[in-house]
C-alpha cells in the first residue's frame, strides 16, 4: 500500500491499495482524513478488492472516491480532474461571500457549504434544500445563484409558498395581462418570467397548493406558460431551487406533495443541519452578528458568562432566534465597557429559581464524580449521564409530564425525547 497526499490549496490523500490485508490500515487513514475534513482517493489494484461490500467500507469509513484500477479508463485524468473540482470548490469557500454571509467553521457546515458550492458550479440541477426553519435555507440559496456558471445568467427570484393567497396564485406565478380580472390595471410578469435565464427560489415548497404543484411540473418540463388571461405561450429556463421544513418523503406517502414533483425537485438534496448540531459556530456566529449590529464603531467584548448563557440556550429559531437574541442584547448596551448579564433582557433570561442548595455537599458530588472517573469516563461521559439522571429525576418528579419535566428543566419536550432515544 501506497499513500500520496498534497497540501496545496485542497488538501487531499490518494491510497493505492493492493492487498486485502491492508483493509484496515486504509480505513484508518481515510477515516483521519474525513475527521479533518479532508478528501481522500482510494484506488484498488487487486480485482479481487472491488467488490461492493468492500467499497461501501472504505465509503462508510470516510473515503470520498473508489476507483478500480483495472476498469476506470483514463484514471489519472478522472483523478486530476476530481482534484481539480475540490480545489475549486476550496478556493470559492475562502470567497468574501461565503465568509460574510455563512458564517462558521464546524464539520457539518462546512461540509453543508461545500456541497452547495459544488452543486452551483458544476451542474445546472434542481436543488431540495431541507432543514429547520432559520437555519439558512434562502442565504444556501443565494449561494447557488451566485456561483451558478451560466454566462448569461437572470436574476434570483424569491417566492414564499407559504405566503402566496390562494386567489391571486396564479398571477404570482405566470404574471397576468391587463384587463384578465377585476382589478389588473396593468400587465404584470410573474415568477416564472422574472426568473427566466436566473433562478427561482421557493421557499416552504412543501406548503404549494395541490393545484400549483401541478402547473408548476408542467412548467418545468415544458419550459413553457401563458399569462393569467393570455392567449400567448411564453418561455421560460431556470434553475429551481425549493427549501421546506417539512419531510417530502412523508407528504408524499400522504398525499400531500405530488411524487414526479418531489422527484423533479431532488435532483440534488442538501440537509441543512439545525443550530444544534453546530453548537461550536456559536461564538463566531456572535461576534459576526456584532460587528453587524455596531457598525464600524468599537466592538465590546462579550464576557464568558454571556457566551456561556448563548451557547446552552435552547433556539427552536436556530440562527435567526439567535441573531435576534444577540441583536436584543445589543440594543441594551450602554458604553464602552463589556456586554455582561444584565444586559440580557428579562424576557430572555434563564426563569429565576431560588435556589435551594447546600453548597457544604459539594463534596458529595466530588466523590460521585471521583468514582465515575475512576471507571474511565470522560467529560462527555459524565455530561450525557448527568442529563440522562436529571431528566429522569424531572419526569420522575412530575409524575411522568414530559412537558413539566421540560418547563422544569428549561429545555423543550423534543430535547428530552432526543435524550430519551440516544
Amino acid at each position: 500500500m501506497r499513500i500520496n497526499h498534497d497540501h496545496t490549496g485542497c488538501p487531499f490523500c490518494i491510497v493505492l491499495l493492493d492487498n486485502a490485508d491492508q483493509l484496515d490500515e486504509a480505513k484508518g487513514i481515510v477515516r483521519a482524513w474525513s475527521a479533518g475534513q479532508q478528501k481522500s482517493i482510494v484506488v484498488l489494484f487487486d480485482t479481487c478488492l472491488c467488490k461492493a461490500a468492500l467499497v461501501w467500507e472504505l465509503l462508510f469509513a470516510g473515503a470520498s472516491y473508489v476507483y478500480d484500477f483495472e476498469n476506470t479508463p483514463f484514471l489519472n485524468k478522472v483523478i486530476e480532474d476530481q482534484i481539480g473540482r475540490w480545489q475549486t470548490v476550496e478556493s470559492l469557500l475562502q470567497t468574501s461571500f461565503v465568509k460574510e454571509n455563512l458564517l462558521g467553521e464546524s464539520k457539518a457546515w462546512k461540509s453543508t457549504v461545500r456541497e452547495m458550492i459544488e452543486v452551483a458550479v458544476f451542474s445546472q440541477s434542481s436543488v431540495l434544500i431541507i432543514g429547520e426553519s432559520g437555519t439558512g435555507k434562502e442565504m444556501l440559496s443565494k449561494l447557488v445563484h451566485h456561483f451558478d456558471t451560466r454566462k448569461s445568467k437572470g436574476e434570483l427570484v424569491l417566492l414564499d409558498c407559504s405566503a402566496i393567497s390562494p386567489e391571486l396564485s396564479g398571477s404570482e406565478f405566470f404574471g397576468h395581462e391587463k384587463g384578465a380580472f377585476t382589478g389588473a390595471h396593468n400587465v404584470r410578469e410573474g415568477a416564472f418570467s422574472l426568473a427566466d435565464q436566473g433562478t427561482l427560489f421557493l421557499d416552504e415548497i412543501g406548503e404549494l397548493p395541490a393545484r400549483l404543484q401541478s402547473e408548476l411540473l408542467r412548467v418545468i418540463q415544458e419550459g413553457m406558460y401563458k399569462p393569467v388571461g393570455g392567449n400567448y405561450w411564453k418561455k421560460t429556463n431556470f434553475r429551481l431551487v425549493g427549501a421546506t421544513n417539512r419531510t417530502l418523503h412523508e407528504e408524499v406517502s400522504a398525499g400531500h406533495f405530488r411524487l414526479d414533483l418531489f422527484y423533479r425537485l431532488s435532483t440534488w438534496v442538501c440537509k441543512v443541519p439545525c443550530l444544534s448540531e453546530r453548537q461550536e459556530d456559536i461564538p463566531l456566529l456572535v461576534e459576526g452578528f456584532l460587528h453587524r449590529f455596531f457598525g464600524s464603531g468599537d466592538i465590546p467584548r462579550i464576557d464568558g458568562s454571556v457566551m456561556e448563557y448563548l451557547i446552552d440556550r435552547q433556539y427552536r429559531g436556530n440562527v435567526r432566534e439567535l441573531q435576534q437574541v444577540v441583536q436584543r442584547i445589543a440594543n441594551r448596551h450602554v458604553g464602552r465597557g463589556p456586554i455582561t448579564l444584565s444586559d440580557i433582557p428579562p424576557l430572555d433570561r434563564p426563569e429565576c429559581r431560588q435556589s435551594q442548595t447546600d453548597y457544604s455537599t459539594h463534596s458529595d458530588y466530588e466523590r460521585a464524580i471521583q468514582s465515575i472517573l475512576d471507571q474511565g469516563c470522560n467529560l462527555d461521559d459524565i455530561k450525557k449521564l448527568t442529563s440522562q439522571i436529571a431528566i429522569d429525576l424531572a419526569i420522575k418528579s412530575e409524575n411522568g409530564s414530559i412537558n413539566k419535566a421540560a418547563e422544569r428543566l428549561g429545555i423543550t419536550t423534543r430535547a428530552i425525547q432526543y435524550n430519551k432515544q440516544k
